[in-house]
């Protein structure tokens, strides 16, 4: 019911933005209805573009789907459309330079995000020496293309941005 949701949110008074974050999974045939209802802005998780590591963190194997959501969300201009990655280590940690490269190519706002392990996970395979500090991925960044912080990006929350 997240159209009729977004719908009744829209009329609420002083209510000025409306956006989701999603895996983009069922976005591609709701994406015309929630713009319509009021959705101005959307967040995608894509951790990876290597469809075998897709389906191991997703298990659904359903890349393809996310990156229409993508294409779609551009379609739709809701702007900007933010692209939500979990950087882990040994996982995809070498991928930062083709999200760099998509995000200019796809104008799209691409954000590294910390891993966070889940210590109530018995499986040791994903634990904190899978952290990549944020430092780490804004140095790595950095050597890879050169980096102007950028202020005026539509949102809200502790993200910093940078433009490549």
């Amino acid at each position: 019911h997240i159209v009729t949701l977004i719908s009744k949110m829209n009329k609420i008074n002083g209510v000025e933005d409306i956006s989701i974050t999603t895996n983009g999974l069922l976005f591609p045939e709701m994406a015309k209805e929630l713009k319509s209802a009021g959705l101005r802005r959307i967040n995608i998780s894509l951790d990876t573009f290597n469809p075998d590591r897709f389906k191991t963190i997703t298990r659904t194997g359903k890349i393809d789907k996310v990156l229409e959501a993508v294409e779609l969300a551009l379609q739709l201009k809701l702007e900007p459309v933010k692209i939500n990655v979990v950087v882990i280590r040994g996982f995809n940690d070498d991928e930062l330079e083709n999200f760099i490269r998509w995000s200019k190519d796809k104008s799209v706002y691409v954000r590294f995000i910390e891993f966070m392990p889940n210590y109530g996970n018995l499986d040791e395979s994903w634990g904190p020496d899978k952290v990549v500090p944020l430092s780490e991925i804004r140095e790595r960044c950095q050597s890879l293309t050169n980096m102007t912080p950028v202020d005026n990006v539509q949102g809200y929350g502790p993200a910093k941005y940078w433009k490549a």
